[in-house]
């Protein structure tokens, strides 16, 4: 398995928290850990806050566009409905 060092921020008790689950569970580092944590959350479906591990059956195809000829425009539209829902931090009137 070819796996590349990164550079990390955590809060001080998530660390602490993998530093024991490596020890408790007989891992060779808090990086071992980690990738066997993540792994198993990738392929069993153990996502945090229900997100989804695929596409499959998200997506529809317009009728009316089978090339998605229009698909940018129609993404474009979506996030910028999607943003525009979110309330702004830091700006005060």
């Amino acid at each position: 398995m070819n796996k590349r060092a990164i550079s990390l921020t955590l809060g001080p008790e998530n660390l602490l928290w993998l530093q024991g689950q490596a020890r408790a569970t007989g891992r060779r580092s808090v990086s071992d850990f980690l990738d066997r944590l993540l792994s198993e959350v990738r392929t069993n479906g153990k996502t945090v806050g229900g997100a989804g591990r695929s596409v499959v059956g998200r997506l529809r195809i317009s009728k009316s566009d089978p090339d998605l000829r229009k698909a940018d425009a129609t993404v474009r539209a979506l996030f910028t409905a999607s943003l525009a829902r979110r309330p702004r931090r830091g700006k005060r009137g």
